[in-house]
């Protein structure tokens, strides 16, 4: 039961200090910031203010010049940057050019050393197939006046 009338106590208390500031203090505090005087501005003060906008108009202008050193310095970079690129493009562009021109002649290659190798075996068949025409017709000369010979050629389809 005390503690609960304690904290009424210290209610009303504060109701009472708010109402203090909010109607004592803060007008007071809100007066003292109202200047009572003038503030003069002299020569001196436009003189002053005429510098600095000097300084800061200089100082404006040097910031822009080294934005713009920057800027051209980033650009060089850039395009040197550039041409590395159009330098690799190229290196790639030649090097699979020659590696598909190798393979293709590799191919051509391929092909006519066949062509060349099989050439003799193709001599050598026809020879052969000659040859065995030649053989075929004088079994077939032989087989008139041979009736052994001529039997011999019927059977196996020659005649």
């Amino acid at each position: 039961m005390c503690f609960f009338l304690l904290y009424l106590y210290v209610l009303v208390k504060a109701k009472h200090i708010f109402t203090f500031c909010t109607l004592v203090v803060l007008p007071l505090a809100g007066m003292a910031q109202i200047p009572d005087t003038p503030v003069p501005y002299t020569l001196e003060d436009r003189d002053r203010s005429i510098r600095a906008e000097i300084e800061l108009s200089s100082l404006r202008k040097e910031v822009f010049s080294e934005i713009n050193a920057l800027r051209t310095e980033i650009n060089i970079r850039f395009e040197s940057q550039q041409q590395q690129m159009d330098d690799l493009k190229s290196i790639f562009f030649w090097s699979s050019s020659l590696i598909i021109s190798l393979i293709l002649m590799m191919f051509g290659y391929m092909i006519w050393d066949r062509r060349t190798i099989l050439k003799p075996f193709e001599e050598r068949s026809n020879a052969t197939r000659i040859n065995l025409e030649k053989l075929k017709e004088a079994l077939i000369e032989a087989g008139r006046t041979n009736p052994d010979i001529e039997k011999a050629l019927k059977n196996h389809g020659v005649i």
